[in-house]
């Protein structure tokens, strides 16, 4: 079955009695399989998340989940939040096939048509809005850390500098590369956290910009994803709208409020 809504608006919950918490797991799988539209996720940082269509929506769903799936124990539900993504601005371009994504990187972005068909990957997850491009020129044995600098980059692209949000609209340019002229150093164990370290000294440089997710529709049931939508303000500028997002996400995840400085990254680089 296939439907026309989205589940974009996010809850956390909580068990308010903690010996309550193996009902709280067995009530959420049981929540996603009643419901082909919510989704049930465990973050990193240990928050049980409900996401769904609208706030109408989430308030079935937890009252389901409280009175139906748990037996009536009680629950701390946070207030309700929507997803945001991380970005620098310029160069969005949609995941398509090579020889129309280069068509349209040399005619719309004045990209050399040979060098747009040097993408290495897009992420996260292989098919996300951010993208890595060979820019190298005569480096030797390129081709053996690939493998690790996409790892590396699928990482960061899933879990931006700014708040561990997803990016959006980037592109990473590889220009140069100096790699040790004994192939035993060259493995992929240290790579990859290099390649994430460079990417996030990066965007330490730049002025992040977070992206929030907005909703359209004329009744519940025709709720449908809309755009995303660019926040004015600068969350690396204290006490801006975006910077206080930022805070709160990171609060929210259990991260250090303070956002790691540009120094730390220059040392693994």
């Amino acid at each position: 079955m296939k439907f026309s809504v989205s589940p974009v608006v996010r809850v956390a919950v909580q068990c308010k009695v903690a010996s309550d918490l193996p009902k709280l797991v067995e009530g959420l799988k049981r929540l996603a399989k009643s419901d082909p539209m919510v989704l049930c996720t465990m973050e990193e940082s240990g928050e049980h998340i409900i996401a769904g269509a609208g706030e109408l929506h989430l308030e079935i769903c937890l009252k389901d989940l409280q009175e139906d799936f748990m037996g009536g124990a009680e629950i701390i539900v946070s207030p309700p939040v929507v997803s945001f993504r991380e970005t620098v601005l310029e160069k969005v371009l949609p995941h398509c096939h090579e020889q129309v994504r280069s068509k349209i990187l040399s005619e719309e972005f004045g990209w050399d048509k040979d060098l747009a068909k040097k993408i290495w990957c897009f992420g996260p997850e292989t098919t996300g809005p951010n993208m890595v491009v060979d820019m190298c020129k005569g480096v030797q044995y390129l081709n053996e850390i690939k493998d690790s600098v996409v790892a590396g980059f699928q990482w960061a692209s899933k879990e931006g500098a700014l708040a561990e949000e997803n990016m959006r609209g980037i592109c990473f340019e590889v220009c140069d590369v100096v790699l040790h002229a004994d192939a035993i150093h060259r493995g992929g164990g240290q790579a990859p956290e290099n390649a994430l370290g460079g990417i996030y000294g990066v965007l330490n440089q730049k002025r992040g910009h977070v992206f929030e997710e907005m909703q359209r529709g004329l009744a519940f049931p025709q709720c449908v994803f809309d755009h995303w939508d660019m926040m004015s303000s600068d969350p690396l500028e204290a006490g801006s709208q975006a910077a206080q997002l930022v805070l709160d996400i990171r609060k929210r995840k259990g991260l250090k409020e303070q956002m790691t400085p540009l120094s730390e990254f220059e040392d693994k680089l």
